[in-house]
């Protein structure tokens, strides 16, 4: 029996099917090479914005003059730069505020627009962008973080300071109003950002009405009236007087502040 050998057919269906195969595999190789070296890049990138994140966070907590650094984001309003350490990539940071709700987003949710208690300092939104290669959404790394207000403390000496915006009178008539803002101040004389304040009446002879608080409760209004249990409105019946109280807590400790208002008779 005779050895029969490949048909031309055969053998160049075979080479197709090796040429294929070697270009495949070739393919594949470069492919995974690419793919390798695209992983490196958003490795490093991302090791560069989170370096960068940490340096805007100790940046942001440095003291200057009779503040910090965190009181004026200009320097990162709109910066570009080149990676000192990695030259082939490219550096962008943008800041801005970052408002956030008190106590969260979920109560003030319920809470009627204008009377929502809202952070607007006390948080920047940071993000960094690193770059590299050709212009391509798909070479950078992106990051974005929230940077707080560095720690402050209260001023030792008055660190509450209650002003008199407006006042019908003093004494104050019956029915009318008397208006105060309260503001708090930090160890370096300077006003405490989003603070949140209560105020009370604390009756001594004589007593008032609270008006509705709004915001940041920073102002409150006074009214020479209370309300009797049967719903009808009573007044003093002589001179005297009753205490406005504001209170806020900044960083768990609490400090209060007192003025005293005559009421007509």
């Amino acid at each position: 029996m005779k050895r029969r050998g490949l048909s031309l057919a055969e053998t160049v269906i075979a080479l197709f099917l090796l040429t294929f195969a070697v270009i495949l595999c070739v393919n594949l190789f470069q492919l995974g090479l690419r793919y390798s070296g695209r992983v490196e890049q958003e490795a490093v990138a991302t090791l560069i914005a989170q370096k960068q994140i940490a340096a805007i966070r100790g940046w942001s907590a440095t003291r200057v003059g009779a503040g910090y650094h965190f009181d004026d984001w200009a320097p990162f309003t709109n910066f570009s730069a080149a990676d000192p350490d990695q030259p082939g990539f490219q550096l962008r940071v943008t800041a801005q505020p970052a408002p956030a709700f008190d106590p969260c987003s979920a109560f003030a949710a319920v809470v009627a627009p204008g009377n929502q208690t809202i952070l607007r300092t006390s948080l920047e939104k940071v993000t960094v962008t690193v770059s590299w290669g050709s212009p391509d959404p798909n070479n950078q790394v992106t990051l974005t973080t929230l940077v707080g207000d560095p720690v402050r403390e209260w001023r030792v000496s008055n660190p509450l300071v209650i002003t008199l915006v407006t006042q019908a009178g003093d004494p104050l008539p019956r029915g009318l109003d008397a208006v105060f803002r309260v503001q708090g101040f930090d160890d370096d004389n300077r006003a405490i950002p989003d603070l949140v304040y209560n105020w009370y009446v604390v009756p001594m002879d004589g007593n008032g009405t609270l008006g509705k608080l709004i915001g940041d409760h920073s102002q409150a209004t006074l009214t020479h009236k209370i309300r009797l249990l049967n719903g009808n409105w009573s007044f003093c019946r002589g001179p005297s007087r009753c205490a406005l109280t504001a209170r806020a807590v900044f960083r768990g400790q609490e400090r209060t502040v007192d003025v005293i208002i005559n009421l007509a008779p």
